[in-house]
């Protein structure tokens, strides 16, 4: 969208060159991505969950995977892919397992 295909399918090719496994290069980003955002909500709460929060805390996942049915169900480009998912969802719970000791939980 931004005009970065050309770029990044170079440096994939160059850099890469079919050394370093599919799911490393696809899977994983997805992972990060929600890595890092869950861990980005719960130090901006302070690792406290509650009714105000948990919303937000389980919409991260949730989202990324519609994102991904999306694209199975052809709403919006790309390529549907179940590995996404997995690692969407252990992304988030490698935050959340990280964090557990930290979190203050509220909701009862």
């Amino acid at each position: 969208m931004v005009g970065l295909k050309n770029i990044i399918e170079h440096l994939r090719s160059e850099i890469i060159q079919g050394k370093m496994p599919d799911w490393i290069i696809y899977n994983v980003p997805d992972g990060l991505w929600s890595f890092a955002l869950t861990t980005t909500m719960l130090q901006h709460w302070e690792n406290k969950i509650d009714l105000n929060n948990t919303f937000w805390i389980i919409f991260i996942p949730l989202f990324g995977i519609s994102l991904e049915l999306f694209q199975k169900w052809h709403l919006i480009s790309g390529t549907f892919d179940m590995a996404d998912i997995f690692a969407i969802l252990i992304g988030f719970a490698f935050s959340i397992s990280i964090f557990t000791r930290n979190i203050k939980t509220s909701i009862a």
